[in-house]
């Protein structure tokens, strides 16, 4: 950047920053806590991967002025000598980072904070500079997909390369695929699917040993971010100590004394990972994971940063820059206390939610459960009973909570009043939102308050509407970090206060890669780091394959669900309309009850079906998996809804294939992720009645198939789909 356009935008940036008026004021003004800040590449090159650019040059300059002006930026020796020492931190500290040293760094990003006097530490994998032919493998795969043609077969399906929409979309889903699977993926899967595309030579590339010597000579600190760059948990321990301690041993052969701190690439750490670099001598370990660092009480191997994405912004940053700390981390062999909150409990259709709790409490979390409101059913599933007996059960207004209220307007005003107004002004404008966040809000506060006392450690929200809601208040009232999981509905018809409990989160899990991208477009490249792929799993022993099907006349073709629109189930009668007209043998059960009972019925009987379409209500988890081994096939022909509802991916279908049971489903959200067409079961077109006909009729007409896909789609479920490993991924989360 030229140094008279330099000095210009300064100027502007600062009087920009001078005008920041009551919420820079808030933020920081506890001392001992510390926000750390990531950024990736300051640049203004076209065709930067999402997730990778973290701010224009000319919107660097505004939120570093911003940080200069308003907070106290300190450096990595601040934060080593508060370890060491115990040396206190300013108010309103910050630190700012860098990861995987760019070129662009130098470029753009020195120069501003050096103006600044802002301290900055970069993270630097030392296998890359001197070696010109390295490369991220996101750079690669970004620049082959925006180079190539027609389209590509991959592992997650044919991808287009037509438009850049299209392009765009197939790097994030490759993007995904990657991310979400073992170390092998960055390595052979990739390269299997690059050397089908032109790989651009002229890619962005890491500071040479020269630039880094240099910058260390003006002030930069240089700090390890491994040598290769390879995601470290999913690594052996003793591999994750060689890649710590061979950056370590690089950065001091080259530049000279280097701090015992290692950024974790994609802030991928685990609690062996962790003892790993404990061992390889290492004192601070920075992952990902939005939040306030209390110096008191943090884990200086696992120390929260804020990802910077290029939507973050001036005002989103200053968001996430107010002082609600992350609680202390529970040690690695404690029983970690998780607080679940879920809208309504217990729910027959939510089986999800149930088994996730179970699988959790196997794996030894303790886990409180906190239903916004208590549901009724005739109906309940037997292992749900138990969990009622201790579930807390709040009305929307008693003495206690009226007590609760005052207690935190005595105690923390600001606090109070300050998330009483975010609910009322990020739900305003959706009468269902505004009504139901702020009838919430004085029992989540009296939740808040109990959870306080019962030594509650994090609280996992499921669903991103007013469960996600109540997570944000409890964070905002007590620190205590928060959650969520988005599904389908939830997170599709409205996303009123999306990117605000995106920010304040300490993660979000999603059930689908589908989700994930709707979300990081939402909220921007920055939730990109924040948002993970957590299968709504299933207990694949209880559905388990029970032996052959095929000691009967015609198909026996189950769906399973509330009778609503959103599952298609009007759809599937009119396919078995034209199955009789067909002359196809067929009986058709619909298990589940619901607002469309009598209207499927009715439309059942006009079309001559008879006791070949029977409604048998609801049932519980032993009945559905009864059901599941009397079907030779299950439909499930979701369908968006007027209203925009969507299924994300039916548990249905992942306890059917679990059974051995093939399945015929819609090509619809993130559906395509479990059922792979032709190989696990059959997708076809939603809402389209003849296509779901041919579907049936093909798999009544070849016993063959059927048992192929019924076996491949219990491998799949297996594989990525088990209640038990989604449960320790979020456990080791929690911990």
């Amino acid at each position: 950047m030229r140094a008279s356009s330099l000095a210009a935008s300064l100027a502007r940036t600062r009087a920009f920053a001078v005008s920041i008026g009551a919420a820079d004021r808030l933020a920081g003004s506890r001392a001992g806590l510390l926000h750390v800040l990531t950024y990736h590449r300051v640049t203004d090159e076209p065709g930067v991967p999402p997730g990778i650019l973290s701010a224009r040059p000319d919107e660097f300059e505004r939120q570093i002025a911003i940080l200069a002006a308003r907070y106290r930026p300190v450096g990595l020796t601040d934060m080593v000598r508060a370890r060491e020492q115990g040396a206190p931190l300013p108010a309103r500290a910050v630190l700012v980072t860098f990861d995987d040293a760019y070129e662009d760094f130098a470029e753009h990003a020195w120069p501003v904070l050096r103006h600044f006097g802002v301290p900055v530490t970069l993270f630097v994998p030392t296998a890359f500079p001197g070696d010109p032919s390295r490369r991220f493998w996101w750079d690669r795969l970004h620049g082959a997909l925006l180079g190539g043609t027609g389209e590509l077969e991959t592992p997650v399906g044919t991808l287009p390369l037509g438009s850049p929409a299209e392009r765009l979309d197939s790097y994030r889903r490759l993007r995904d695929w990657i991310k979400a699977g073992p170390p092998e993926r960055e390595t052979v899967e990739l390269e299997r699917i690059l050397e089908r595309l032109p790989v651009p030579k002229d890619l962005p590339g890491v500071l040479g040993w020269d630039d880094l010597r240099r910058l260390a000579r003006e002030g930069v600190t240089l700090a390890p971010h491994t040598r290769t760059h390879p995601r470290l948990a999913g690594l052996p321990p003793g591999a994750v100590e060689a890649e710590a301690r061979g950056s370590l041993d690089d950065l001091e052969r080259e530049v000279g004394p280097a701090p015992r701190a290692l950024a974790y690439p994609a802030g991928s750490v685990s609690d062996a990972t962790e003892r790993a670099l404990e061992r390889a001598g290492f004192r601070l370990g920075f992952a990902s994971g939005g939040g306030v660092n209390d110096i008191a009480h943090m884990d200086w191997l696992r120390v929260a940063r804020i990802n910077v994405g290029a939507r973050t912004g001036t005002g989103l940053l200053r968001l996430r820059l107010l002082p609600f700390p992350v609680r202390r981390r529970a040690p690695v062999a404690s029983r970690p206390k998780v607080a679940y909150v879920m809208s309504r409990f217990p729910k027959l259709s939510e089986t999800f939610v149930l088994g996730e709790i179970l699988a959790l409490e196997r794996l030894g979390v303790d886990v409180a459960l906190y239903p916004l409101l208590r549901h009724h059913e005739a109906t309940v599933h037997p292992e749900a009973e138990a969990l009622v007996g201790r579930a807390n059960y709040l009305p929307f207004l008693s003495l206690p909570i009226l007590r609760s209220q005052l207690h935190f307007l005595r105690r923390r005003p600001r606090a109070y009043l300050g998330a009483l107004a975010a609910v009322a002004r990020g739900t305003l404008g959706s009468l269902n939102f505004f009504v139901g966040g702020l009838s919430i809000f004085p029992k989540v506060a009296h939740a808040a308050r109990l959870m306080e006392a019962e030594g509650v450690t994090h609280v996992h929200c499921h669903f991103a509407n007013h469960p996600a809601v109540a997570g944000l208040v409890i964070r905002r009232l007590t620190g205590i970090p928060f959650s969520f999981t988005a599904h389908g509905s939830d997170l599709h018809v409205e996303r009123r206060m999306l990117p605000q409990k995106v920010a304040e989160a300490a993660f979000v899990a999603t059930i689908s890669h589908a989700n994930r991208r709707l979300i990081v477009a939402e909220c921007g490249d920055g939730a990109d780091v924040k948002v993970h792929v957590v299968r709504a799993g299933i207990d694949t022993e209880a559905f388990a394959p029970r032996g052959e099907r095929n000691g009967h006349e015609g198909l026996r073709i189950v769906c399973v669900g509330t009778l609503h629109e959103v599952k298609g189930q009007a759809v599937l009668v009119e396919a078995c309309r034209l199955l009789q007209d067909r002359g196809v043998e067929f009986e058709c059960r619909f298990v589940g009850d619901g607002p469309d009972r009598d209207a499927l019925r009715g439309a059942a009987e006009t079309a001559g079906l008879g006791e070949r379409v029977i409604l048998v209500g609801p049932q519980p988890r032993e009945a559905v998996a009864a059901t599941l081994e009397w079907a030779d096939v299950l439909a499930a022909p979701s369908v968006p809804t007027h209203s925009g509802k969507r299924e994300g991916i039916p548990v249905v279908l992942m306890e059917a294939m679990s059974s051995g049971l093939p399945v015929v489903a819609s090509r619809l959200s993130g559906i395509p992720e479990l059922v792979e067409d032709g190989f696990s079961g059959l997708l076809v077109p939603h809402g389209d009645p003849r296509a779901l006909a041919d579907a049936l009729e093909r798999l009544a007409r070849d016993p063959l198939l059927r048992r192929r896909l019924g076996r491949q789609g219990r491998l799949t479920v297996e594989r990525e789909f088990d209640i038990d490993r989604s449960a320790a991924l979020l456990a080791e989360r929690f911990r």
